[in-house]
């Protein structure tokens, strides 16, 4: 039952993707955004919200190395996964990443390392997160209205809109990406305890599975939105997806999770992967840099290389 349970919330979820990238389309593309745009505020906000919920749940609960080992874990996810996942379905070269995006994810990722390792999380430092959010958010809106789209890619999208129900992109728009953050939120929260559920039948310790499971599990949004993007060929969304919900992740879910409760955690049981998260920044920074090509091949060794790192985590607890 529990497996039809986690088969159930990974169809939602998935369904919810495509509608999520469907509709911001026909959003983005109403309002002339761009799919950097479109990847980082619209996707990469929607799917977050799981991150959220979990995160501000774990800090009121008195968990805080749960919320702490989620924004770790799925950061690290978003990076391998779905980065990972969406070039088993279809190869394609990293596109460049505006200077502003790249950089505010390299600051965003050190300053959260310097303030785990060398001070402590608290409402003085979420102010200054939340406050380095909405400068990049105004400034991300900004950019955008600088960049044009492409008149194929244009009358592409518009054919799908003829060819669906949604005649208004007004209306039609954001209740499409509001129903598709709702099947998304439903169909992970589904996921994550029925996943839960089936790591205590397994005997599985709780630790882990922060970092684990319910870090793959509120990733699952990012996974299955990378993968429909490939398929429809929005490459820059995939990548802006990755940023963006790393960007919330960080920037806004801890930041603002501080104003509810206080963060008491131990560094020592979340250093070594906070210097995964910073190697894992690392690569995907050369990857953007240099805009490689992410093969099959390529795209095999990610996900193994998150293996080994799920690898390491369960073997802590041996």
């Amino acid at each position: 039952m529990l497996l039809v349970e986690l088969l159930f919330g990974l169809l939602i979820l998935i369904l919810g993707a495509e509608y999520l990238i469907s509709g911001a389309i026909i959003l983005g593309r109403k309002f002339n955004l761009s799919e950097i745009f479109i990847g980082i505020i619209i996707i990469g906000f929607g799917t977050s919200l799981c991150e959220l919920f979990v995160s501000i749940d774990a800090v009121l609960s008195n968990a805080s190395e749960l919320s702490l080992g989620n924004i770790i874990g799925s950061n690290i996810a978003n990076i391998l996964l779905v980065i990972g996942s969406a070039a088993l379905i279809k190869s394609f070269r990293i596109p460049k990443l505006p200077n502003l995006d790249l950089l505010t994810h390299i600051f965003a990722t050190l300053l959260f390392t310097f303030v785990c390792f060398f001070s402590y999380l608290n409402i003085y430092w979420g102010i200054l997160f939340v406050l380095c959010f909405i400068v990049y958010f105004f400034k991300i809106i900004d950019n955008s209205k600088n960049l044009l789209k492409s008149n194929d890619n244009n009358q592409k999208d518009l054919n799908i809109i003829e060819k669906s129900v949604w005649k208004s992109p007004f209306i039609f728009g954001p209740l499409v990406i509001f129903f598709s953050i709702f099947l998304i939120i439903s169909g992970a929260d589904l996921t994550v305890d029925s996943a839960i559920e089936i790591s205590k039948i397994l005997g599985i310790s709780e630790s882990v599975i922060g970092l684990s499971l319910i870090a793959i599990g509120t990733s699952l949004p990012e996974i299955a939105s990378g993968i429909v993007a490939v398929r429809k060929g929005k490459f820059l969304m995939v990548v802006g997806n990755v940023v963006g919900s790393n960007l919330y992740n960080i920037l806004l879910i801890i930041g603002a999770s501080t104003f509810f409760n206080k963060y008491d955690y131990n560094l020592e049981n979340i250093s070594n992967d906070l210097i995964f998260l910073n190697c894992c920044l690392i690569f995907f920074t050369f990857l953007t840099i240099k805009k490689v090509v992410i093969s099959k091949i390529m795209s095999i060794v990610m996900l193994l290389m998150y293996l080994g790192y799920l690898g390491y985590i369960f073997s802590k607890t041996i």
